[in-house]
């Protein structure tokens, strides 16, 4: 970036809508412009992927795409976050469904009192 570049991120008057470039800007907050604001459409849930799309409650933008980190395998809990191939996402936390009885072969899914979980089975024999 050229010192105008950076002068003109720097002043609050201009906006990225007539100065796109201000977005780009050494130091600047995001490289997108969306209704005035520089933002990242790669991770802004207001914007995800593009300008005013926005994530449901309990999404979040992951690389462009509004996904659900309770059960994303591969973003469970924040994006990025992979469950090994063992387990699943459930409420956002990575589980053993094969062995874990409060979650036993599914998410939610809880063995009875005094019985295992094997194989993603309750009291497996």
């Amino acid at each position: 970036m050229n010192s105008t570049t950076q002068l003109i991120a720097l002043n609050p008057f201009y906006q990225c809508d007539i100065y796109p470039r201000v977005c780009l800007a050494k130091g600047g907050v995001a490289p997108d412009c969306c209704k005035k604001k520089c933002v990242n459409v790669i991770t802004d849930s207001l914007n995800c992927g593009s300008c005013g799309k926005k994530c449901k409650s309990g999404e979040a933008c992951c690389k462009g795409r509004c996904v659900d980190v309770s059960t994303s395998r591969s973003n469970c809990g924040l994006c990025g976050m992979k469950c090994r191939y063992n387990e699943s996402c459930c409420k956002g936390k990575c589980k053993n469904t094969y062995s874990d009885k409060r979650n036993c072969g599914a998410c939610q899914n809880k063995c009875k009192n005094g019985e295992s979980c094997a194989y993603g089975m309750c009291n497996y024999a």
